[in-house]
């Protein structure tokens, strides 16, 4: 028995993600992304922590890529392609981007497996801002992303990350993006033997709170705290999370969540709005 998840024609922010809650059971599981016309990167990390998933379930997994032009070359040049490519996830093989098409600066998704991966990332995420004329905002941006990415890894996951300045011609939504996708047990399943019976997308704003985690040792609970204030420093920023069947996004310093389907993984999407060129010199690459 195989299985079709088609994405809507739009994945600009978690909400347009639900699609994937049903990517248990077929095999081989095909997502269809031919309709696509916007993609942001939280839908990249997704789709690809989704693959990893279905893979490591013991069940076969393909991405049929957009038909959109732009799309697929944004997917190529921000490295979907490339890991697509590698985990032979890919149906049919897709030609690259033309050398002519570009996109802003950006870290390309990238798989992190190991704390010296995490800190290389980091130093990169820092790279991409200054080359892109933003150093002055290496204490929101970076704080946001070094702790989403951190928080992964400490709870013993292996996660996807990237971090792109968007000019909106695919994602549809300029500014400073970054998303990171994670495997770890879930702010409801963290939390909830602490915290009692919740709604879950209640653990994801309790979790944000000064203190609150799941582990006794002192000076733990302050992460995400951090990346909340980060979030309510920076005008017209906002902050997505959807874990363990539920969805919270963060605008300023206003919480507002709702139940939402249980997806295979945690996505944590963040923005930062920001003027941006519309075409670069480069390929916008931070150095390795």
């Amino acid at each position: 028995m195989s299985g079709n998840l088609a994405a809507p024609r739009e994945l600009r922010t978690l909400v347009d993600l639900g699609f994937l809650a049903d990517a248990g059971g077929p095999n081989p599981l095909v997502i269809d992304l031919r309709a696509v016309t916007r993609v942001a990167p939280a839908a990249v990390a997704a789709i690809l922590a989704t693959c990893l998933k279905v893979q490591r379930s013991g069940r076969e997994v393909r991405v049929r890529l957009p038909d959109d032009p732009d799309v697929l070359g944004y997917l190529d040049r921000i490295g979907m392609h490339d890991e697509l490519q590698r985990q032979g996830w890919t149906i049919p093989t897709a030609a690259r981007a033309p050398d002519a098409y570009q996109i802003h600066h950006h870290v390309p998704v990238t798989r992190v497996t190991s704390d010296q991966e995490l800190e290389t990332l980091g130093q990169r995420a820092r790279d991409a801002l200054s080359l892109a004329g933003f150093s002055s905002l290496n204490d929101p941006v970076f704080t946001v992303f070094s702790e989403l990415t951190a928080n992964a890894r400490e709870h013993g996951s292996d996660c996807y990350a990237l971090l792109q300045m968007h000019t909106g011609r695919t994602s549809g939504t300029p500014g400073i993006h970054l998303a990171v996708a994670d495997f770890g047990p879930g702010f409801a399943q963290n939390l909830r033997p602490v915290l009692g019976e919740l709604a879950p997308q209640a653990y994801i704003v309790k979790a944000c709170e000064e203190g609150v985690t799941s582990r006794p040792e002192p000076y733990r609970g302050f992460g995400l705290h951090h990346v909340a204030l980060g979030i309510g420093e920076f005008r017209g920023a906002a902050l997505e999370i959807a874990s363990d069947g539920g969805h919270v996004r963060l605008d300023g310093a206003t919480f507002s969540g709702t139940a939402f389907p249980v997806l295979p993984f945690t996505v944590v999407s963040a923005s930062f709005p920001v003027s941006l060129r519309d075409t670069e010199e480069t390929d916008g690459t931070a150095p390795a």
